[in-house]
């Protein structure tokens, strides 16, 4: 990802490692993906350090038309949240033990 200020972006929506692998295609290293989605489980989902929910999680993430494009992901508006474009995954990229 660029890092140019921005005020579109998009929503991804799924486990954990879902999550991670979308944050690693738009370009963040699979290190600091991996961080941040255990961050993010930390912090909103209060899960205990070096765990995340079995449920589904959701970011929001701040990316320009341009990166987006490049990894064929769609982004729109950042306001109202309602309206971003949403990324879920799908049944068929679960886990085993939910199907």
């Amino acid at each position: 990802m660029c890092l140019t200020p921005t005020d579109t972006g998009l929503m991804l929506e799924g486990e954990a490692e879902f999550l991670t692998a979308a944050l690693v295609r738009l370009g963040i290293p699979e290190d600091q993906a991996v961080e941040m989605v255990g961050q993010l489980a930390q912090d909103e989902y209060g899960c205990d350090p070096g765990k995340v929910p079995t449920s589904d999680m959701s970011v929001g993430v701040t990316v320009c038309s341009s990166c987006a494009a490049k990894t064929g992901f769609k982004v729109r508006l950042k306001l109202p949240v309602g309206e971003m474009m949403a990324y879920r995954q799908g049944d068929w990229m679960r886990s085993e033990s939910e199907n």
